[in-house]
């Protein structure tokens, strides 16, 4: 569980300060699975879901994040995660949801899933 509190400060990290070479290193180099989306595929490669989070943070600023653990069950974290920036063109953006979680024994991301809204 403990690895996991600490997955959570390191995604809530790298997404704040846009640090992609954090991220990468929290990602398993094999076997991972990472869902952006119900409805995308799957992601396998650690570069290209580092290329993702580039794309999808690229025009976000003034960014505030926030992850935190809410419950841990079958070696699955869940957590909370809520988030607000700015476009370029001056909107304000917010997104609430959840991040499941499955890490290796290096304590590196193998699965990750998410589901959320925005406003």
């Amino acid at each position: 569980m403990e690895v996991h509190q600490k997955i959570a400060k390191t995604l809530q990290t790298a997404w704040q300060n846009k640090d992609f070479e954090l991220l990468r290193s929290c990602l398993a180099d094999d076997s991972l699975r990472w869902l952006e989306s119900s409805f995308e595929p799957e992601i396998n490669d650690p570069e290209k879901v580092v290329a993702r989070w580039q794309k999808d943070l690229y025009e976000q600023s003034d960014l505030a994040v926030s992850v935190k653990l809410l419950d841990f069950v079958d070696e699955r974290g869940y957590f909370e995660c809520r988030a607000s920036w700015q476009t370029p063109s001056g909107n304000n953006k917010e997104i609430d949801g959840i991040f499941a979680v499955h890490l290796n024994d290096e304590g590196k991301i193998i699965y990750f899933n998410q589901w959320w809204t925005t406003k």
